[in-house]
């Protein structure tokens, strides 16, 4: 992303978020993220014409309630902050962008990918000059690029690649299984049991992808 200031706006973020906890409890810094697979469904059926079925409106219901439930921390109670509403906002904006990605992803993926990557790296860069972030050291410039290399360029052009044929709602619905791919790793990498939230979570995961994963090629609809 940014070679200035990234990681220290991430820290930034997470300090301002964890500084007021009662008005800003951390399901709300999770769980409107689970609003990016809704908002490319309902975006892909009323103005992309993409015909969605019956299972797949439920797969998407059961991976967003999963990772609702995933997201859900018992300590702190429910409410509406800023900062979740610019998560939904942004979320918006992903499900547009699935959506507009489809409409190109019989072209080159890797050449899609290196634009989305280098408009989406510049703005970053751009933004955190006018907020006068301060400059990332040289080590944290090369992890960010690395970290940055894997996590979004090779996943960006592997989702162009499965947009094109599986269809924008189900892309991005089975994309809503990565938190759960998240929570695993970190119990095994910190030796964690797995939560309640986690083990009532797990059977709406697996039972959504299944049946999105049931639905072929998704079409278009005429006109």
């Amino acid at each position: 992303m940014a070679l200035r200031g990234g990681a220290g706006r991430r820290r930034r973020c997470a300090r301002g978020a964890d500084d007021r906890p009662d008005h800003h409890p951390g399901s709300h810094r999770l769980t409107p993220l689970t609003t990016e697979g809704i908002a490319t469904a309902l975006l892909a059926a009323l103005f992309f014409s993409e015909q969605i079925r019956r299972p797949v409106w439920i797969g998407i219901a059961c991976i967003t309630g999963a990772n609702l439930l995933l997201s859900l921390e018992s300590e702190n109670g429910w409410g509406l902050s800023l900062g979740a509403l610019g998560v939904v906002l942004a979320c918006l904006l992903w499900g547009l962008d699935n959506n507009l990605t489809r409409r190109v992803a019989a072209r080159n993926p890797q050449m899609i990918g290196a634009v989305k990557g280098s408009v989406a790296g510049s703005s970053a860069l751009l933004l955190s000059w006018i907020v006068h972030e301060p400059a990332a050291s040289p080590f944290a410039t090369g992890a960010l690029l690395l970290i940055g290399a894997l996590c979004y360029g090779l996943s960006i052009v592997l989702f162009i690649s499965a947009v094109g044929t599986l269809g924008a709602s189900r892309t991005a619905a089975f994309f809503g299984t990565g938190p759960f791919a998240g929570a695993l790793v970190s119990f095994l990498l910190f030796q964690t049991a797995p939560t309640l939230q986690l083990l009532i979570a797990l059977p709406l995961l697996i039972g959504g992808t299944l049946l999105i994963a049931s639905v072929h090629r998704t079409p278009f609809r005429s006109g």
